[in-house]
C-alpha cells in the first residue's frame, strides 16, 4: 500500500512539474491612447492663455486659465509634420514653429495594442 502511495505521488509530481513548463502568455490591460501632440506651457504662465496649433488648412485651439488649468494641452488625432504652436496672453502671442518627434506609445505593454504616435512640445514663456 506504502508503495502504490508512493507511485502516484510521484507520478502527480511529475505532471505537476510538466504543466509548470508550459510557456508564459502575455496579459494585456485595456488602457486607450490616441495620436496627437501635446504642448506644455512653461516659464512664467499668466492667469489666462491660449494655446492654438496650426497645420496647413487645420487648426487646434484651447483656453486655459486658473478656473480651467492645463499644464499640458493633448491635440488627439492630430499628427502634422510641422505646426505652428501659439500661446497668446494679453502680455501678447509667442509663436514656435515645431518639426515634432514622435514616438511610438504602447500603454499595456511592448507586445499588447493599441499603438500610438505621440509627440511632446514645450513652449517656455
Amino acid at each position: 500500500m506504502f508503495g502504490r502511495f508512493t507511485a502516484v505521488l510521484a507520478m502527480a509530481l511529475v505532471a505537476a512539474s510538466c504543466s509548470s513548463r508550459s510557456e508564459a502568455q502575455t496579459v494585456c490591460t485595456l488602457i486607450a491612447c490616441s495620436d496627437g501632440i501635446t504642448v506644455e506651457v512653461q516659464g512664467n504662465v499668466p492667469d489666462s492663455y491660449t494655446v492654438t496649433a496650426r497645420a496647413g488648412t487645420e487648426t487646434r485651439s484651447r483656453e486655459c486659465s486658473r478656473a480651467q488649468p492645463c499644464d499640458a494641452t493633448m491635440f488627439e488625432n492630430f499628427t502634422p509634420e510641422n505646426v505652428i504652436i501659439e500661446v497668446t496672453s494679453a502680455a501678447g502671442t509667442v509663436r514656435r514653429e515645431v518639426r515634432p518627434e514622435y514616438r511610438k506609445v504602447r500603454p499595456n505593454g511592448p507586445d499588447c495594442p493599441p499603438e500610438c504616435r505621440q509627440a511632446r512640445i514645450v513652449v517656455t514663456l
